[in-house]
């Protein structure tokens, strides 16, 4: 089942390292403070670090409740993990924005400790092509790039209302994802 948001978004959102007006906070799983009068929250795409898919799902649908109006997730590697979180709070009755947070690979060790960290999942399909060419930086890059644009590039067509960029102070690999989205800045 796909379902999309019915809230009105005259044009994508999307953030370098935050938005403006807000406040984020390092603590999981809440990511944006007020700082203008509007919240929000970061759930998990994926079941981990919490018990289980539809758990996350709930904690959104209460942070909602109580007053939350958008969320940013975690990074993730596949369409389908984003779509499952958002049809799973739509299937409990709430219209909240989800945007998705990607995150450029571009660093072959540098993923693995983040995903070691986080607890997320890297698909093989996204492990292989990176293995590939590991021994080239440059190539590492390109890939990582590569395949984060394809994953915004799905995740937009599928509904999603913008796309925050986690960057890890590597935001060259981010403008080149943006300039490969075609995007411009909201004004």
């Amino acid at each position: 089942m796909t379902t999309r948001s019915t809230r009105k978004v005259e044009e994508p959102v999307f953030g370098l390292f935050r938005l403006p007006g807000y406040q984020f906070s390092p603590l999981w799983p809440t990511s944006a403070l007020p700082a203008s009068g509007a919240s929000g929250s970061r759930p998990s795409p994926t079941s981990t670090p919490s018990p289980s898919l539809n758990f996350d799902a709930e904690v959104l649908v209460r942070k909602a409740d109580a007053g939350a109006e958008y969320a940013i997730t975690q990074f993730f590697f596949t369409k389908e993990a984003y779509l499952g979180l958002r049809d799973r709070v739509a299937a409990r009755g709430r219209d909240i924005p989800i945007i998705p947070g990607l995150m450029p690979v571009t660093n072959v060790k540098q993923l693995a400790r983040m995903t070691q960290l986080s607890g997320q999942p890297v698909p093989e399909s996204v492990t292989s092509r990176l293995e590939a060419v590991a021994d080239d930086p440059e190539a590492v890059r390109q890939v990582g790039v590569e395949i984060t644009t394809e994953l915004a590039r799905q995740l937009l067509a599928e509904g999603a209302p913008g796309i925050h960029f986690i960057t890890m102070n590597r935001s060259p690999a981010t403008l080149q994802v943006w300039d490969n989205l075609g995007m411009t800045a909201a004004q």
